[in-house]
């Protein structure tokens, strides 16, 4: 048997809808019952969950407590880059990419997902924000702002 959670299988016509789903308890089955917080896992145990039933697997994300935002977009998108600052003032901190400031966690972690036919997302780690004074390991901001360019940030 196959349950399908938040999907419809051969039909797209909710591709580039969005589903959260915070946990995931299956009882009265024969054996053990199943259960599985997402809230508490780093990765999607694919032993249980396949997401190859996706009309777009990349697109089904395990959102981990160490992300901050969400950030999304409409395509087309060719040539552009996502940047972040912490003020729009001028100063010393200029826009870089996020995973310029994220360099710990890896820039894979802010690759962007083209969700439905035009809108792409991207998932903004807390270590992938800005900092105040425009450093990597500088303390982060209390204000993040975000933006596309052409061309993309070289850092």
């Amino acid at each position: 048997m196959t349950i399908l959670f938040g999907t419809a299988p051969n039909n797209t016509a909710g591709y580039g809808q969005y589903i959260d789903i915070k946990s995931i308890l299956i009882t009265n089955v024969p054996g053990i019952n199943e259960s599985d917080d997402f809230t508490k896992d780093s990765a999607l145990n694919t032993a249980w969950w396949n997401p190859g039933f996706s009309y777009n697997p990349g697109s089904v994300i395990l959102v981990s407590t160490n992300s901050a935002y969400w950030v999304n977009w409409t395509v087309p998108d060719l040539g552009f880059g996502l940047e972040t600052k912490a003020s729009l003032n001028s100063g010393t901190n200029v826009w870089f990419s996020p995973s310029y400031y994220g360099s710990s966690v890896g820039a894979a972690n802010t690759v962007p997902t083209l969700m439905g036919y035009s809108l792409k997302w991207t998932l903004i780690p807390k270590a992938c924000l800005p900092t105040v004074d425009g450093t990597t390991n500088g303390p982060v901001s209390r204000t993040a702002f975000f933006r596309l360019s052409n061309p993309p940030p070289a850092q």
